[in-house]
């Protein structure tokens, strides 16, 4: 009885049924199996990079995980450390267990993140 048409009025439009969508068991499992996929979808689209904070020629760096789809000011998923340039020698404050996690995930790598992980020893097989 899928797509099964139903009568209407003459002046209504006729709406057609679908049997999938009849029972609340079968509409969760579908509204969860689409939820699932999106948060896979926006972990594999995800990176990790630098986002710059700071005043005028004095700019310090937060290391966050973002939507690579998104402006690079716009709203991170978490912040895993930060990065100071100008002191010196530079200070690079990182949670490594945090940003091993998410690189095991699949989440990519900025060029100088990757940089900055290799000096820290981080990335050490790759």
């Amino acid at each position: 009885m899928r797509g099964t048409m139903h009568r209407a009025h003459k002046c209504q439009k006729i709406k057609k049924v679908d049997s999938r969508f009849h029972g609340n068991d079968r509409l969760k499992k579908l509204k969860n199996e689409n939820v699932n996929n999106r948060m896979e979808a926006k972990l594999m689209s995800a990176i990790i990079k630098l986002r710059r904070e700071g005043g005028k020629k004095k700019p310090f760096y937060k290391v966050v995980v973002i939507d690579s789809r998104r402006a690079c000011n716009a709203k991170f998923i978490e912040q895993l450390g930060y990065y100071q340039p100008l002191s010196d020698p530079y200070v690079f404050k990182i949670d490594q267990e945090a940003s091993l996690k998410w690189i095991e995930k699949g989440v990519q790598l900025s060029a100088t993140i990757k940089d900055l992980f290799k000096k820290e020893g981080i990335l050490k097989n790759r």
